[in-house]
This record gives structure tokens, C-alpha cells and sequence, in this order.
């Protein structure tokens, strides 16, 4: 057994979330930059990617740096049963799902596998303070199974090595140990605190942008810190509420063109089904973008509010 293996989960490109092409980018900078130890794998979790292009271009970079992937496609019959926007994406996205399989590869061949979203990164020196924490707590505490590493944002264009001093750290990354028992709720839907769940049953908690164990002693400590290398404009990654906008603009973009995949195939076997399947994504449509659009009304509404009063 290896002692560390770090599972990447890669996903679909969510335009106008991301920008164009950062996905690779962040690839090809992690491939080039990303330098852990000799005891430490690396896997990665191709998740359910439906651009065919994208896909191949990722293969291809790893193939090519002989790195170890394992690939999950969409279940589309289950996503043609999906009655609902919520079970759709699941489907579709999956990444409660696709964390936990990242966990189990990763416990076949190391002892710690640190779940990592596609665009975290550790420099070395990061890397470093991460591992030496970890190992000292467990001689302390060998009962512990899981570690939270919070991420600071940060992107390409900006001066490296990378200042996170004035940045504030946000949601962590979890590491666990391969004999862990607590995964991810694979019922909780990406873009709804899908990870806050199961930091919340580890005793994990957040106050004023800092991230802490409820008791030391508790199930999870949090250990270092991860950098995100930001896919998305400047505007979108330094505002939370841009983001969350931005991210559901695109969930519903992408929801479009797995609803047209769907149907083409749906076509091949039976016309009449077809039908009916168009006719349910048309009314859930209509449904979203109903409340899309008042959430948007309110979020501008509170924009506005906070740029008033607040002053940023």
C-alpha cells in the first residue's frame, strides 16, 4: 500500500460558470506544476463528461504523463426517469457519487486518499505541511479517519508562488483514511452544500470564513490549506452570490443538452416515448425558469442592498 493517493474528480466544462478551455488549462497546469512525493499516486475520476472533445483531450493529457484514470458515464436510463430538476442533475452530475468512488479506488492502493475537486492543487510546500500534520495527529490519535484541508482561490494570471495571506479560506476538501466509514450522502445534489453535509456529520463547522472541529477530539480535524486554481472570471470567483447565480445559469445549459442527447437516443427505440420524455424537460423547464428568474430578481434586489449599505 501506498501511504497518500490523490483522486481528482473531473467533470463537464459549465459554461458561463467556466470560462472556455480553463478546464484544460487547470489540466496541463496541475500535470506540469503539481510535484508530491514518491510515495504518493495520483488518480483521476473522469465524471460523466459529455462534450466527446473535452473528453478525449483529457485522455490524452493523461495517457501522455502516464497517469492512472478511471472514467463514469451517465446512466441514461435513470436519467430519462428522472421526474425532477434535483434528480436530473444527480444523475447527470453525480458527484456525491463520483466522490465516494474516488474514495474507494483510492483505499484499494493507499492508506489516506485525499477527495479532491478537479481544479485543487497542492505546491509542494503545502503539500508538505498537509502530510506532516496528518501523520503527526494519527500518532496521536490513531483513531481519527478523516482530515478537512480548507482551499483558498486563486488564479493563473496572478504572481506565483501563490499569497493566500489576505484571502479567506472557504469550503475544505476531505481526506480519509481507507478504513473510513463516513462517505458522502449520494443522495445530496451538486450546487446544494453537497460536501457541507457530511463536513457537518464530521463535527466540521464554519464561522466568519474559518473552518474548525467542534471538539478536537472529534471525528475530523482540519489540517493546511489547498489551492483552487480558479476556472471562472474574476468577477465570478471573488463573489459568492455571482457564482452561485452563474453555476445554476449553467447546470441549466447543461441540463438542456443532456435533455437533447436523451431524446435523440430515445428516438432510435421508440418515437411515442420520445414525445412524452420532450414534453416532461419542456414543463420542468418552464417551472426553472420561473424560479430562476425570481431568484435572480432577488438576488439583484440584494446586490444592491448590500452595495448601498455596505459599500462592497
Amino acid at each position: 500500500m501506498t501511504p497518500n493517493v490523490v483522486c481528482r474528480i473531473l467533470g463537464n466544462e459549465l459554461l458561463p460558470r467556466d470560462l472556455p478551455g480553463s478546464r484544460l488549462k487547470v489540466c496541463d497546469y496541475i500535470l506540469n506544476n503539481e510535484h508530491l512525493d514518491s510515495e504518493t499516486k495520483r488518480v483521476w475520476i473522469l465524471n460523466r463528461i459529455l462534450d466527446t472533445e473535452l473528453l478525449a483531450a483529457l485522455k490524452t493529457r493523461l495517457r501522455n504523463a502516464n497517469e492512472k484514470f478511471v472514467e463514469i458515464g451517465v446512466d441514461w436510463d435513470a436519467y430519462v426517469s428522472a421526474h425532477s430538476r434535483c434528480s436530473k442533475i444527480n444523475v447527470l452530475v453525480g458527484i456525491n457519487h463520483a466522490r465516494n468512488e474516488a474514495f474507494k479506488v483510492g483505499a484499494r492502493i493507499g492508506n489516506f486518499v485525499f477527495v479532491l475537486d478537479g481544479d485543487c492543487f497542492f505546491d509542494r510546500a503545502r503539500w508538505l505541511t498537509v502530510r506532516a500534520e496528518i501523520t503527526r495527529d494519527q500518532l496521536d490519535h490513531p483513531e481519527r479517519k478523516h482530515y478537512a484541508i480548507p482551499i483558498a482561490r486563486v488564479f493563473l494570471e496572478d504572481s506565483q508562488p501563490f499569497d493566500i495571506a489576505n484571502i479567506e479560506l472557504e469550503e475544505p476538501i476531505l481526506v480519509f483514511r481507507n478504513d473510513a466509514e463516513e462517505l458522502f450522502d449520494e443522495l445530496g445534489v451538486f450546487g446544494y452544500e453537497d460536501k457541507v453535509e457530511l463536513l457537518r456529520r464530521l463535527g466540521i463547522r464554519n464561522q466568519g470564513n474559518h473552518w474548525y472541529p467542534l471538539n478536537s477530539e472529534g471525528l475530523c480535524l482540519v489540517v493546511g490549506t489547498v489551492l483552487h486554481l480558479c476556472t471562472g472570471a474574476r468577477s465570478v470567483e471573488t463573489d459568492g452570490w455571482v457564482r452561485y447565480i452563474q453555476r445554476r445559469e449553467s447546470l441549466n445549459l447543461l441540463l438542456r443538452k443532456a435533455d437533447a442527447l436523451a431524446t435523440r437516443n430515445i428516438l432510435t427505440s421508440s418515437a411515442t416515448s420520445a414525445v412524452f420524455f420532450t414534453i416532461r424537460c419542456r414543463v420542468l423547464t418552464s417551472i426553472e425558469t420561473l424560479s430562476f428568474s425570481a431568484q435572480k430578481c432577488w438576488f439583484h434586489v440584494k446586490y444592491a442592498l448590500r452595495k448601498l449599505f455596505v459599500g462592497n
